[in-house]
């Protein structure tokens, strides 16, 4: 029996069927914030980390997960609630395909400013990625798991429920390395026939960096330094 089958029978035991079978690196899709909260605790147990992936997350050829890492996807976190135009806010969870996002406000007339067209990822690696920070101005609420396994919820579907420091927004461009975002409320504007401004974003790629601001919050947040961190 190999190391990686060893592993990944244990995790089969701990955390059940949201554990992907016959994979190079050890990889589990938890469908539900609750398994989000088992995967951390089971990672702090075994002092593994967990690195965040989605759809549209890419790797170099020569990529090796390493020892220890534990590959995370967001892909079962997909859900969404209708684009509400009383609200002017939709809240999805961060697996959700972000082309499928855009049909859905588009088709209740409205749209979400500086919203990708060629995007092939999901909702998690926009927000979390190198740009992320570009949608600070849209993000009116976050759901996350930090990295002692507590749910935080901050915000909500009008700007008035935040207030005093903002920290949903120190998770927009952290490239999964502080917590894991399970849901977001976004603002959207009115009159989808009005200009729209696009951005062409490439897919997300493995971090090459992490700012001294978001290792200082990391701090905080994830103590026992459960999520994967890039070096730089």
């Amino acid at each position: 029996m190999s190391p990686t089958s060893g592993i990944i029978e244990n995790l089969q035991k701990e955390l059940g069927s949201i554990v992907l079978p016959d994979v190079e690196f050890p990889t589990v899709v938890p469908d539900s914030i609750e398994n989000v909260v088992k995967v951390v605790n089971w990672c702090r147990v075994n002092s593994w980390r967990m690195l965040i992936a989605g759809r549209g997350h890419t790797f170099s050829e020569d990529h090796h997960v390493p020892d220890g890492v534990l590959t995370v996807l967001t892909l079962k976190r997909n859900r969404m609630t209708e684009a509400n135009p009383a609200d002017l806010a939709i809240e999805m969870e961060t697996g959700m395909s972000v082309d499928v996002v855009r049909e859905v406000v588009e088709q209740a007339g409205l749209i979400l400013e500086r919203w990708p067209e060629d995007y092939p990822g999901t909702v998690g690696g926009l927000l979390c990625g190198s740009r992320g920070t570009e949608y600070r101005g849209m993000l009116l609420g976050s759901t996350f798991v930090d990295g002692t396994g507590r749910i935080l919820s901050l915000g909500g579907a009008i700007r008035k429920d935040v207030s005093g420091f903002d920290a949903s927004s120190v998770l927009l461009g952290s490239r999964g390395a502080i917590a894991w975002l399970d849901r977001v409320v976004l603002r959207l504007k009115p009159d989808s026939s009005a200009p729209v401004e696009r951005v062409s974003f490439p897919p997300s790629t493995l971090p090459k960096e992490f700012s001294g601001l978001h290792r200082q919050i990391a701090a905080a947040f994830d103590p026992d330094d459960v999520f994967f961190k890039p070096k730089g």
